[in-house]
């Protein structure tokens, strides 16, 4: 729950840095159809997963309403490290290097329990934030307004998912 809490406070200030607003009611944990369908009504037009799985869901919900990505929606998520066999390769997102984090945190364990006088040493684990690519993600030209929501998955999901 404390990552899913950092993902839309994160997300709150970038769009508070961006002029735009926010809203708490945005925030879906589980969403469904329903929601996607509810979001779709109040003109949003863009949508932040913190899970690649969700946003699969969303992608397909979409699908299914005839509703075009990234021409009427765009979507963005976090990537699974290693994508799996049923990776949907255009949809836009940042991985996050857990190979590379676990590596580390278990270099840390060996060198602390091979070494008594070992101290953990400052690490800064560096890694590319960039997105993989934007074939999900487009300029939606009027008449939609311009409203972004977050996705969050379990327990609760930010929205304008």
């Amino acid at each position: 729950m404390q990552t899913e809490l950092l993902f839309v406070s994160g997300f709150r200030s970038c769009l508070y840095n961006n002029h735009l607003p926010f809203s708490e009611a945005s925030v879906y944990y589980e969403p469904g159809e329903k929601e996607i369908l509810e979001l779709l009504k109040q003109n949003y037009t863009a949508v932040v997963c913190n899970q690649y799985e969700l946003a699969l869901i969303l992608y397909e919900i979409l699908d299914q309403q005839h509703i075009q990505v990234p021409e009427d929606f765009s979507i963005t998520c976090i990537l699974p490290s290693i994508p799996p066999n049923a990776y949907l390769p255009h949809l836009s997102g940042i991985s996050i290097p857990f190979f590379d984090f676990g590596s580390r945190l278990c270099k840390e364990v060996i060198n602390m329990s091979e070494n008594n006088d070992y101290t953990v040493s400052d690490y800064t684990l560096s890694f590319p934030l960039t997105l993989n690519h934007e074939k999900s993600i487009s300029v939606i030209n009027p008449p939609h307004k311009k409203n972004i929501g977050c996705r969050s998955n379990p327990p609760r999901q930010c929205f304008p998912c």
